[in-house]
């Protein structure tokens, strides 16, 4: 399975987000176009489960995980606003954690 393959954001104001806000939609399929209530939250560690893609609200900077714990040293990636795409050869993630860009 690819991992997150396309990274969403949801189009608001790019705002400063706290610790456990809501930082983007994560959905089912690889264009953001399936409803989904899967929130991304700022700096939890989140699974590729049940999810393709993201819609970000803003410029996101990612730790992309080998591990579901988020316990290796992780790859680091800066996401645009809105629905994103990693390449091939990224299905190795299993997690990551994100941050909006300040």
């Amino acid at each position: 399975m690819q991992f997150f393959t396309t990274l969403l954001l949801l189009v608001v104001p790019c705002v400063i987000a706290a610790p456990g806000d809501t930082i983007g939609i994560r959905h089912p399929d690889y264009q953001c176009s399936v409803a989904s209530q899967l929130a991304l939250i700022e700096g939890e560690c989140t699974t590729a489960s049940g999810a393709m893609s993201i819609n970000f609200t803003g410029i996101t900077n990612c730790d992309l995980h080998r591990t579901e714990d988020c316990s290796d040293t992780p790859d680091h990636r800066t996401l645009q606003q809105g629905c994103q795409t990693f390449m091939p050869g990224d299905e190795v993630y299993r997690a990551l954690k994100c941050a909006p860009q300040a």
